[in-house]
């Protein structure tokens, strides 16, 4: 049973890998490919002028999204384990 329910934006060229540490820490995580990742965050502002955070808009295809059942936090804790981050 797949309990997918989250998305996290990460650079397009680390996706693979990312979502790869996720599994192998017990988490599902799919990467969705370049030019997945929502261009906003928590689908609000996405004026990339306004904050930086928002770069997604400007250079979509450098950035993908990672659809997984582990929230942010914790998939940084992985990504920080393995030395992707």
């Amino acid at each position: 049973m797949t309990t997918f329910s989250k998305k996290i934006r990460v650079r397009a060229s680390q996706g693979e890998a990312m979502a790869t540490a996720l599994r192998g820490a017990g988490f599902e995580a799919q990467f969705l490919g370049p030019g997945t990742a929502h261009t906003s965050l928590h689908l609000g502002c996405s004026d990339s002028l306004c904050c930086p955070q928002h770069r997604a808009a400007d250079a979509p295809q450098e950035w993908g999204a990672i659809r997984t059942n582990v929230g942010g936090n914790k998939a940084h804790r992985v990504w920080v384990a393995c030395g992707l981050v």
